[in-house]
């Protein structure tokens, strides 16, 4: 009798320490999922978006394929204008790298370059910073990077040569590209489900904030050099607020820290004046014992994932890169053109927010509608040539509004898609692929029409949304935090409710417990 009732006891005892246990979402559903904790990380994370749009976008207004110059004495001395000796003489010889390093005739054809240069830097930083936050930390990758990004782009306004500009180019997207890995990670591994929506569109208002500041900026700055060291004070805040960048608590999690992850949200909790008592970490399930990359982004649980979103990411980064660059050849003025693609970008943010979250929408119908309507707003450029140019300018700013819609989901889908191991090592990826599209964009840009360029991207819109089709619905499900979280049943899943999805996974993970 007594044996039983010990028995009894300890069976008892035992379920109640497993029920104490919790994941670190169902943590976040206590203490908050988006209390004033993460609205400090949010706003002080989101903040590098800023300085990245002025390094990625500068070229823009430094790097003209066309600027004003004159060979006063070729006419007397019969000499050819494009002559390696010619003495050219440029209107504004400080303004622009252009007439600085003398890129005119057949030196236009090196325009390109820069601008490529620093996509490259972030093809390699995203997939090397990637995989080394999933290996040694999200926050100490944030802060190499971030110390590395601001140093190039300090070096980058005093070269005294075009090719010293394009070694610093490449580096600054090395460490550009690390930046932008890890940042978006750390933001929504810190949220709860119901926030990951918000936190992966409006993070992106940030990179509009600096594309408007970087036209204001080039309008005023006297030369390129200037122009580049202003840029470079949006990374201060970033230095005076070192502190307060906190680790994943997934990670750590995941690394068998549970002590450090339990402190890290109790920390969490009291920021958000709530209560972390009787709450303990639920341990993370072992994992195979495979190298993260590429067993695991290519095992067959992930490889039809990994491969349309790295195919999304690099269309998705030649199309804005490319809107960008073809809209301001519809009209005169490149500083107002440009103002206008960007804030073009708010109103995207707020649709696409409002249209992921609903239940009969989801991410998987919003990301097909907006390469519906990017398709169509391109493929009206070329079929109405002769219209207006306003009206021209409208169609642009339209189709980029569908781009930066799906550019929003993609990163919210890596993010929710990939477990914990290989989270930073795929979003990395998935960069990387995009800065393919990115190295491509400044020639389609400046060797093609703006008529021509924007008929390809139409048929690449429309290429993207085909492939949407095979991704899963995720609105509303927890990370997964190993590969045998991830969901291999995804058309079954996006026929299901939403709702009742949700419930099936908050089921399943109890029953785990």
């Amino acid at each position: 009798m007594l044996r039983a009732v010990f028995t009894v006891n300890k069976s008892k005892t035992t379920h109640d320490q497993r029920s104490s246990m919790h994941t670190v979402d169902g943590v976040l559903r206590r203490v908050g999922e988006f209390g004033t904790f993460q609205r400090q990380q949010f706003v002080l994370l989101s903040w590098q978006w800023v300085p990245i749009a002025f390094q990625l976008l500068a070229f823009v207004f430094i790097l003209p394929a066309r600027v004003d110059w004159a060979c006063p004495s070729c006419n007397a001395t019969a000499t050819d204008p494009c002559d390696e000796d010619a003495d050219r003489v440029f209107a504004e010889p400080a303004r622009t790298i252009t007439a600085t390093f003398d890129l005119v005739c057949e030196r236009a054809q090196l325009i390109p370059l820069p601008s490529c240069a620093i996509f490259a830097g972030m093809l390699m930083g995203s997939g090397v910073f990637g995989v080394l936050a999933d290996r040694l930390g999200r926050k100490p990758i944030y802060h190499l990077t971030l110390l590395g990004s601001f140093a190039c782009a300090v070096l980058s306004a005093g070269v005294t040569s075009f090719a010293q500009y394009i070694v610093v180019r490449v580096c600054a997207g090395f460490f550009l590209g690390g930046v932008q890995t890890v940042i978006f990670v750390l933001m929504t591994e810190f949220v709860g489900p119901g926030w990951r929506g918000f936190i992966g569109t409006f993070t992106m208002a940030f990179f509009t904030l600096g594309e408007v500041g970087l036209a204001a900026l080039a309008a005023l700055a006297p030369s390129w050099r200037v122009l580049l060291l202003l840029a470079c004070l949006a990374f201060l805040p970033s230095f005076g607020l070192w502190p307060r960048v906190h680790e994943s608590p997934r990670w750590l999690l995941q690394q068998a820290r549970s002590a450090e992850a339990e402190h890290l949200l109790e920390i969490v909790a009291k920021t958000n004046r709530a209560s972390f008592a009787g709450m303990s970490l639920a341990p993370s399930p072992p994992q195979r014992d495979e190298p993260c990359l590429p067993s695991g982004l290519f095992s067959p649980r992930l490889a039809r994932y990994t491969f349309v979103l790295m195919t999304q990411f690099a269309v998705c980064d030649f199309l804005f890169y490319g809107v960008s660059l073809a809209g301001t050849t519809l009209s005169d003025n490149p500083y107002v053109n440009f103002v206008l693609s960007a804030l073009a970008e708010l109103p995207a943010y707020v649709i696409a927010y409002w249209a992921m979250e609903r239940p009969s929408l989801g991410r998987r119908l919003t990301l097909l509608a907006s390469y519906i309507l990017a398709a169509a707003a391109c493929a009206l450029i070329p079929a109405f040539s002769h219209a207006p140019p306003a009206l021209l300018v409208a169609a642009a700013m339209v189709g980029k509004m569908g781009v930066v819609i799906a550019f929003d989901i993609i990163y919210i889908y890596a993010v929710e898609i990939f477990p914990t191991p290989v989270r930073s090592g795929g979003l990395g990826l998935c960069i990387l692929a995009s800065r393919i599209g990115s190295v491509l964009s400044p020639f389609i840009g400046t060797s093609l029409s703006g008529i021509a360029g924007f008929a390809l991207f139409a048929i690449l819109a429309a290429v993207c949304a085909l492939s949407t089709l095979t991704l899963p619905e995720t609105r509303g499900l927890e990370l997964p935090d190993s590969l045998d979280d991830v969901r291999t049943d995804s058309i079954p899943l996006a026929e299901a409710g939403l709702e009742e999805r949700a419930a099936l996974v908050a089921d399943s993970s109890e029953t785990s417990l």
